[in-house]
């Protein structure tokens, strides 16, 4: 399955919702380790047709902004939904 681009909270939302295995990666075009990372995130995706991968670039999406994040690229496992 590909990586999936959230653009707003409401999809970051729903996508939560409907999927019960989620990695999420806060990321920026611009910052190195997430331009190294990246492409490992997108082959992991690959290989994980169960798990639902997305990314958020933090430059465009105000949700980089309502979850707390420390440093780029962070992962993130959202938990005790459902």
């Amino acid at each position: 399955m590909a990586v999936i681009g959230m653009t707003s909270t409401e999809q970051f939302e729903k996508l939560l919702r409907e999927n019960a295995k989620v990695v999420v990666m806060f990321m920026t075009t611009w910052n190195g380790p997430c331009k190294v990372f990246s492409p490992e995130f997108k082959r992991l995706s690959e290989q994980y047709a169960d798990i639902v991968f997305a990314s958020v670039d933090v430059d465009k999406c105000s949700l980089g902004c309502e979850v707390q994040h420390q440093s780029l690229a962070h992962l993130r496992l959202p938990q005790g939904r459902r």
